[in-house]
């Protein structure tokens, strides 16, 4: 119905359907596969007249044997897409993923969230009540989103926390040397810490994860058996509390690897 002068004016229009192929990954384990998959998923795209657009796409490889071309055709106009470098991240359904081994460039995007929200309150009136509901209500849900998938330590915590305590105490005019427990403290100020946050949304997911039935309860508990093999512990490492286990694996280089088990009652 189409409203005009002389009052609504019934129409009929059709349109075509419009659909995105946003968040679509492809995962090979060599260049040949990745291509094949390529060339199965374009024919069904052709025959569906969906159009891609192959400059929108990224491609991030691991171990590639020397010699190896790191590009391949994507999309309807089969535009060259070279490899990212090994530094360069991608981002995919909000996690950041690069080539190079490591976790410095997702601490470095934990420490832009902080960045962003210290700045915008820096100049602005608020109280130590409202700093602490930012805090706990809206940086620690966003920090908890990128460091997902990330380990971080104690002292990586406490660094990426610092500046908006800092920032906490010029409001409270309160000098920088005084104790951060001050303000932890529930009948204080109530600050949430990064690292207190951190544990309590990893060992939920954690619980959740091991105890379901679908697909993440299966590959945690995979996960958690190779560890198991590979340590050489006999029985559940669930139950070896407060120890850790060192792994060394002899590839081009030696990697370590240090799992902290905590005990699950």
């Amino acid at each position: 119905m189409i409203l005009s002068l002389h009052g609504y004016i019934k129409t009929r229009t059709l349109a075509s359907c419009i659909a995105y192929a946003d968040d679509t990954a492809w995962i090979a384990s060599n260049k040949d596969e990745i291509t094949k998959i390529i060339s199965i998923s374009n024919s069904f795209f052709e025959l569906n007249d969906i159009t891609i657009n192959g400059e929108k796409s990224e491609l991030l490889v691991w171990n590639t044997p020397k010699g190896t071309t790191n590009e391949i055709n994507m999309g309807t106009d089969l535009t060259l897409i070279k490899a990212n470098p090994p530094l360069k991240d991608a981002r995919y359904l909000g996690i950041y993923i690069r080539s190079r081994a490591g976790q410095s460039h997702v601490i470095k995007r934990a420490q832009q969230e902080i960045t962003s929200i210290t700045n915008a309150l820096r100049y602005k009136k608020v109280t130590a009540s409202q700093i602490a509901y930012v805090n706990n209500v809206v940086l620690m849900a966003r920090l908890e989103y990128r460091l997902k998938t990330t380990l971080v330590s104690e002292n990586q915590c406490q660094t990426l926390h610092n500046r908006m305590i800092t920032l906490l105490k010029t409001k409270m005019r309160i000098i920088r040397s005084a104790n951060n427990n001050i303000f932890m403290h529930q009948n204080i100020v109530g600050l949430v810490p990064l690292s207190q946050h951190l544990h309590t949304a990893q060992y939920s997911e954690f619980i959740i994860r091991i105890n379901s039935q679908d697909w993440d309860g299966i590959s945690t508990r995979i996960m958690l058996r190779n560890a198991q093999l590979r340590i050489g512990v006999q029985g559940c490492i669930l139950l070896q509390a407060n120890r850790s286990y060192r792994m060394e694996f002899n590839h081009a280089t030696s990697t370590h690897y240090y799992f902290n088990l905590a005990y699950i009652c």
